[in-house]
């Protein structure tokens, strides 16, 4: 028995094919492999300053936004942590004019 031949495949070996994928590997050598590494360093150093230098003034940033700036634009009602008023849409006050149910406006009522 004679091993069979395998038929090799002949799909663009020609000189035209050569001629042009050389170039293009020694391009893509050249610049688009020496580009995606300094992109992956750019990434890697940049994720690094995310969690060095920007993270904890933003930490510091929202801390005194949740704790100082929002009980004030909430008009102190509600929990710290919360961006609604505590009770659903009570405005502060009840109908007869004191100081609501709502555990937010503790000082109003009398």
């Amino acid at each position: 028995m004679e091993p069979e031949k395998r038929e090799r495949h002949v799909g663009a070996e020609g000189c035209p094919a050569v001629a042009i994928r050389i170039p293009v590997r020694i391009v893509v050598l050249v610049l688009v492999v020496p580009v995606r590494m300094l992109w992956d360093v750019l990434v890697v150093y940049g994720k690094a300053l995310d969690r060095a230098l920007f993270r904890p003034p933003g930490r510091a940033v929202g801390w005194v936004h949740e704790t100082l700036l929002a009980p004030v634009g909430r008009g102190s009602h509600g929990s710290p942590g919360r961006s609604r008023p505590c009770c659903g849409g009570c405005a502060g006050l009840s109908s007869t004019g004191r100081g609501s149910r709502c555990g937010g406006t503790w000082w109003y009522r009398s």
